[in-house]
């Protein structure tokens, strides 16, 4: 979780270890990272090396997801997302999602079937509040994630910080609404 006031160390920037031609080029995604930082600096973490990690650590952890934002990220990090597509794209397109798909991610919350919630911090209505006030009242942490990169940050250390934040919910139960 970012403060204000906090110096982070900036990283150098590299290419992921894939193409990124296309979404299915993540999952040819190394377990391991073969780049190298400059000899000059010490190693920084890396948001692929996380990824792996997680994968790693925590395979086919179930998640529950207002929207697709962070799709990529959870396919890359082996997590299974619970919800329902169709409600997923009913939230993306601002149209109301059917009561069978509404039924399904109620009964994710409220009979614990995921270990984090991963909301869309910048789209929300009076549904995906729902979603997030369901998952609160359940004890399911909750993971901001963004459309967009936030002020301040740099795409490794956005990504980074998702990641880590997906981590701590997972391993200490820890919610992170924002960065």
């Amino acid at each position: 979780m970012r403060t204000s006031g906090t110096t982070r160390r900036r990283c150098p920037r590299s290419p992921p270890p894939w193409p990124t031609s296309s979404a299915s080029s993540i999952r040819r995604a190394p377990t391991h990272s073969t780049r190298t930082s400059p000899p000059s600096s010490p190693r920084c973490p890396d948001w692929t090396d996380a990824l792996s990690s997680f994968a790693r650590n925590h395979p086919r952890t179930p998640v529950a997801v207002t929207e697709p934002v962070a799709d990529y990220m959870l396919e890359a990090a082996d997590a299974d997302v619970k919800t329902p597509w169709n409600l997923q794209a009913a939230i993306m397109n601002d149209t109301d999602p059917s009561a069978q798909d509404t039924a399904t991610q109620d009964a994710l919350f409220t009979g614990k079937q995921v270990k984090v919630f991963l909301y869309n911090q910048q789209v929300t209505d009076d549904t995906t509040d729902k979603y997030l006030q369901l998952a609160k009242d359940n004890g399911i942490p909750v993971v901001g994630v963004y459309e967009t990169m936030p002020a301040n940050y740099h795409y490794q250390d956005w990504m980074l910080a998702e990641v880590k934040a997906l981590e701590t919910a997972v391993t200490q139960g820890t919610s992170t609404e924002h960065l």
